[in-house]
């Protein structure tokens, strides 16, 4: 039984940095497994009808595989191509991790649906000013309907994407290396981040602002922010919760006695 640790908003900052610190000793390694990561994302994308769908449902497999190169380096080892595919090769990791998968692109869809409805709202907007354009007092509440409708759809859709992130958060790395079942995993995640609201949102946002400062070059520094932000996530994993298999201290590659919740 995975109980949730109560941690402090400073932890969510610890996270970033403990990341970086893993990320430094098979930098390139590293870089390699993400860009092969998004290489296979991008060309299954292009598959006519299917490509979307199917990169949702392997996405969370491959990011296991990338979390399983961190926790190996976390070990002491060296992190390699296996690690990347183990969660669409391993028969005991593959059917959770693509049951996973199923619930990501469902919940896509969810998102998409409610983007969907604020798009056609902003058509009722436009179609109302319109109206107004040509004389018809009709169309300012008809533009005024479009706009309500939108905010509301906009602020739906965002809701429904922060829950959707902080239950696939910790829900990866549950299933990958935990080996809990999806659905289990996706409601304890979504409640340690609900209980670290704190850490969560300063996570968050220090990642969001290397996530700017990486785009200047070109983009070329998503490189190294991709790879760092995913051994943060495992480290925010190994911070948050207790009785994990093989639990280490990602900065030292020690093994750790499993922690109590607090």
């Amino acid at each position: 039984m995975h109980e949730i640790r109560r941690l402090g908003a400073g932890h969510g900052l610890e996270w970033v940095t403990t990341g970086w610190d893993i990320f430094r000793r098979e930098p390139g390694m590293f870089v390699l497994l993400f860009l092969v990561f998004i290489l296979i994302s991008f060309l299954v994308g292009l598959l006519p009808l299917v490509g979307t769908l199917l990169t949702l449902l392997i996405t969370p497999a491959l990011t296991g595989g990338l979390l399983l190169a961190v926790e190996t380096a976390s070990r002491g080892k060296s992190p390699s191509f296996e690690n990347l595919f183990a969660g669409l090769t391993d028969t005991s990791r593959r059917n959770r991790m693509l049951t996973l998968g199923l619930w990501t692109l469902i919940a896509n869809v969810l998102v998409w649906l409610v983007a969907m409805l604020l798009g056609g709202s902003f058509i009722m907007s436009l179609m109302g000013f319109g109206a107004m354009g040509a004389g018809h007092m009709g169309g300012m509440a008809l533009a005024g309907a479009g706009a309500g409708i939108g905010l509301s759809a906009l602020l739906l859709a965002l809701l429904l994407y922060v829950i959707y992130a902080s239950a696939l958060f910790f829900a990866t790395p549950l299933v990958m290396l935990a080996g809990m079942e999806p659905l289990a995993a996706l409601k304890l995640s979504l409640r340690a981040n609900l209980y670290n609201i704190g850490a969560w949102v300063i996570f968050a946002l220090v990642y969001l602002a290397l996530v700017v400062i990486a785009l200047i070059p070109a983009g070329l520094g998503l490189l190294i922010v991709g790879p760092m932000s995913i051994a943060s996530a495992y480290c925010a994993y190994l911070d948050t919760f207790t009785n994990l298999p093989g639990k280490v201290d990602p900065a030292a590659g020690d093994a750790l006695p499993n922690g109590k919740a607090e």
